[in-house]
């Protein structure tokens, strides 16, 4: 992502979503990326050299969410978040 950096990583949706309002609420654009677990490749790693797979174990379905602001917006943005706390 060309001149963006990543504002956050977290797994917990509910603060996505206070960081995606707060943003919003003061114009600044932003790029979200969900990553949902470790993914197939190593499902099936697990699969053949344990003969079974997880199934849902070892966070394979966790979700982790990435915020990416443009680099001149994110001293601002970081502000703005670092109220939340």
């Amino acid at each position: 992502m060309k001149n963006k950096k990543r504002l956050i990583q977290t797994e917990s949706l509910e603060y996505v979503i206070k960081i995606k309002n707060i943003l919003s609420d003061n114009n600044i654009q932003y790029t979200d990326r969900i990553k949902v677990g470790n993914g197939l490749g190593q499902f099936f790693a697990l699969l053949l050299v344990s003969g079974r797979g997880s199934y849902g174990l070892n966070d394979e379905h966790t979700q982790h969410y990435s915020i990416y602001v443009h680099e001149e917006k994110y001293e601002q943005a970081m502000e703005l978040i670092h109220k939340l706390d």
